[in-house]
């Protein structure tokens, strides 16, 4: 009799247990996402401007992460000839520059890019293509009171690039850096043409390892022409929009420039912030152009991550 005691006795243990404990949470399931870029260039005769966005998107086509930022070149001839710095990066430091269409009180350009950001979240590309704006602006961003036109056109582009980077990682543990390296403008006094260089570096991070980055450069020239001194812009698109014509003119003997970029960009993946500065700028496998810049983008975007 007290054995069966003692066996109901051990039951009865056993199952309030299991009901206190309950059963192991199931960790997330890895998600496939794709990671895209999209450049806008806007040349108004004074100032060259180039917006950038880094996008994420699931299965569904819905962005998971947004980031965007700008860099623009014209104002002086000091900043003519030195490498600007990106609006995101000048932080509260930009309204100290004259307005350049910023609304006052509204914010910190970095502020309202950011509720730019936060809007597109869960909007799909007709989302986005739809979204009707207003002499460049919408009162249906909370926050954001600038002309988003750019930003807008960046998002379209980096939605319709036929050059995404695909990746999985667990759904909630994402963040995303983006960098903005501009170089010093390039002069050629005899066509009277300069040359605004600037590379762009998305990484996305997942539980404190790359998971996925992707590069872009793009090269706009504003030329003046010789008789009526007019300034226009030149430019075909970034290097990953010209995709394989880009080798129609810059011949590379290992392949295509946006293959190589891909190619470099995939060596940072499983890095974390401890270690991306063991990213090697040369000798990794299927690319053979210039790395030095890209390394120091990728390093940038994964300490700027959020």
């Amino acid at each position: 009799m007290k054995r069966i005691l003692s066996l109901i006795l051990v039951l009865v243990l056993s199952l309030t247990c299991l009901a206190a404990c309950g059963t192991p949470e199931t960790p997330p399931a890895a998600e496939s996402y794709k990671l895209s870029i999209g450049v806008a260039v806007n040349f108004d005769g004074d100032a060259l401007a180039k917006t950038v966005a880094a996008i994420v998107t699931d299965a569904d086509g819905k962005v998971v992460l947004c980031r965007v930022d700008c860099v623009e070149y014209g104002g002086g001839e000091e900043e003519m000839t030195t490498a600007p710095t990106s609006k995101v990066e000048q932080g509260e430091d930009y309204d100290t520059i004259p307005n350049y269409g910023m609304d006052e009180g509204a914010g910190d350009w970095y502020k309202q890019g950011a509720a730019f950001e936060a809007y597109v979240v869960g909007k799909t590309q007709t989302d986005i293509a739809g979204l009707t704006l207003t002499e460049g602006k919408t009162d249906l961003i909370a926050g954001c009171t600038i002309d988003v036109t750019d930003m807008k056109a960046a998002v379209d582009k980096a939605f319709a690039s036929e050059y995404k980077t695909a990746f999985s990682a667990k759904a909630g543990t994402l963040t995303a850096g983006l960098k903005v390296a501009a170089s010093a403008l390039e002069v050629d006094e005899e066509a009277m043409s300069v040359t605004a260089s600037t590379t762009f570096a998305a990484v996305i991070m997942s539980e404190g390892k790359v998971a996925a980055a992707i590069l872009d450069t793009a090269e706009p020239s504003i030329v003046t022409d010789q008789q009526t001194y007019a300034s226009t812009l030149s430019y075909d698109g970034t290097k990953r929009e010209l995709g394989t014509s880009y080798d129609s003119y810059k011949p590379m003997a290992a392949g295509t420039w946006y293959v190589q970029a891909d190619a470099y960009a995939k060596a940072a993946i499983g890095l974390t912030k401890d270690n991306i500065a063991t990213l090697a700028s040369e000798g990794v496998a299927g690319c053979t152009i210039y790395a030095g810049g890209y390394k120091a983008a990728i390093e940038a975007a994964v300490n700027m991550a959020r």
